[in-house]
């Protein structure tokens, strides 16, 4: 059953003159380079590049056949009709079937039509051998019939050679690689997993062998606290609406607990001020990130699993440089990210405040700390 190799050849020459041997050489030369770019392209194995050889090769072997003799060579097309039209000299009979040969050698000689039809590789352009034998019939003259097979043989033989050569050198590669990459496995994680997978290093493996390096040429920016856990204990102790949640040898954390504003049944933009939970932001903090841009992150969680929906504004002299975000939360502890740019007063200090009693599940929210940084 013939490959799916030879079948994409014979179609390739069934859309040309399959007849013409530079046709054919073309259509070989062009299916080698294509082998070559999708072996590259997909990074196929050795043994995968080794088969795909001998199918080439096999599949080269196979069309050459329809298109030689028994003995290997191109067969003759029909002779011209030999010797002089107007002679009707009955006495050169015999030299006339001696004709086709002459005439044969003569048409054959030049090397403009190449015999040989498989893919010439690398080769420069061979040197045209003729074998030539005495003719015993014309021995007297010294015509001579060319060997039409020979260099169609010679061709054969050094393609297949050539071919073999590549597939040994592949082998050859795929049999030591193993070896030389595990005898550098001691060097480190990444080039272990190269020899584990033949010695190919991918992109993914590079990435992370060079991770601790790229990590400390682009270092990112320091978080800033805003609050340590005392403080927190103190804005505990200052409001009625903070209390301390903390347990024992857990994280520090706070309860922010809004009750329901008397302005709540009209829904108005000061009714939603007056549920907000107001804590400060350190002059000394606000100095460093003056006139700046800004990214913030709160760290909050939902007492019971529920969700929970809050607002948060960035007050600096009374208006809001972050606007009014909303975020949801239904996880014990979840950071959320914001940003706001301090203006270039705000040496002074400013507020963050959060309304925890937007949603209906609850009112109430766990505050574990807030941040500051500039972007990366």
């Amino acid at each position: 059953m013939a490959s799916a190799i030879e079948k994409s050849l014979r179609r390739a020459l069934a859309k040309g003159n399959a007849a013409d041997p530079d046709h054919r050489l073309e259509i070989y030369e062009a299916a080698e380079r294509a082998l070559l770019r999708l072996e590259e392209t997909n990074g196929m194995s050795g043994e995968a590049k080794d088969r795909h050889r001998l199918e080439l090769i096999a599949a080269i072997e196979s069309i050459e056949a329809d298109f030689s003799g028994p003995d290997g060579s191109v067969p003759p097309t029909p002779a011209a009709e030999t010797g002089d039209a107007g002679n009707g000299d009955a006495g050169r009979g015999a030299e006339a079937s001696k004709a086709p040969e002459v005439v044969e050698a003569e048409r054959i000689d030049p090397p403009a039509a190449p015999q040989s039809l498989e893919p010439q590789l690398a080769f420069e352009a061979e040197e045209r051998v003729v074998d030539v034998t005495p003719d015993d019939d014309a021995g007297e003259t010294g015509t001579a019939r060319p060997g039409a097979g020979s260099r169609l043989g010679r061709r054969v033989i050094a393609l297949v050679i050539v071919l073999l050569l590549l597939f040994l050198v592949g082998v050859g590669v795929w049999i030591v690689l193993p070896f030389l990459s595990s005898g550098a496995a001691s060097d480190g994680d990444a080039k272990s997993a190269a020899s584990a997978t033949g010695g190919d290093l991918s992109v993914a493996d590079a990435i992370r062998e060079n991770a601790g390096t790229v990590a400390g040429a682009a270092a990112e920016p320091e978080w800033t606290d805003l609050y340590s856990p005392e403080a927190l204990r103190e804005f505990a102790r200052s409001d009625p609406a903070i209390e301390d949640a903390t347990k024992g040898g857990q994280r520090a954390r706070l309860k922010l607990t809004q009750p329901a504003g008397p302005g709540d049944a009209g829904g108005t933009a000061d009714a939603a001020a007056g549920r907000e939970i107001e804590l400060p932001i350190p002059g000394e903090v606000a100095r460093r990130f003056a006139g700046k841009n800004v990214e913030g992150e709160i760290v909050v969680g939902s007492p019971d699993g529920k969700p929970r929906v809050f607002t948060l504004r960035c007050l600096f002299g009374g208006e809001t440089v972050c606007g009014r975000q909303r975020f949801t939360t239904s996880l014990p502890e979840e950071n959320f990210l914001f940003h706001l740019e301090l203006p270039p007063e705000a040496a002074t200090g400013g507020q963050i405040a959060v309304d925890p009693s937007v949603g209906d599940a609850g009112k109430d929210l766990f505050l574990y700390g807030m941040r500051l940084r500039r972007p990366v």
